[in-house]
């Protein structure tokens, strides 16, 4: 039944609301960008306040760096796996990136 319910993305909106987020220099950025600290994105694509942080420490700062990660989630949301509960990266093979490249170390 899984093949039932679709979730639509609005990917181009999404990449620019976390740009927006990771290129805010305001220390308060949170209060400025609380759409993407929202429950439905954490559960529905398991976009986190972490993983919001995480870019922003990574130096993400172009379309390049985060619309990747924004199509992965779309595509297999919080599972990793269609319809299976669980993290959103835990369908990625360990040391794999989100751009086919090696990872940084």
């Amino acid at each position: 039944m899984s093949g039932l319910i679709r979730i639509q993305v609005d990917t181009p909106a999404l990449v620019d609301a976390i740009l927006a987020y990771v290129n805010d220099p305001r220390a308060d950025r949170n209060t400025f960008h609380n759409e993407l600290l929202s429950d439905e994105l954490e559960h529905q694509l398991g976009l986190t306040q972490d993983v919001l942080e995480a870019l922003l420490l990574d130096g993400a700062s172009t379309r390049e760096h985060v619309e990747p990660l924004v199509n992965y989630l779309a595509t297999y949301g919080v599972s990793g796996v269609a319809g299976t509960p669980g993290t959103a990266l835990d369908g990625m093979p360990s040391g794999a990136s989100l751009d086919g490249k090696a990872p940084r170390v």
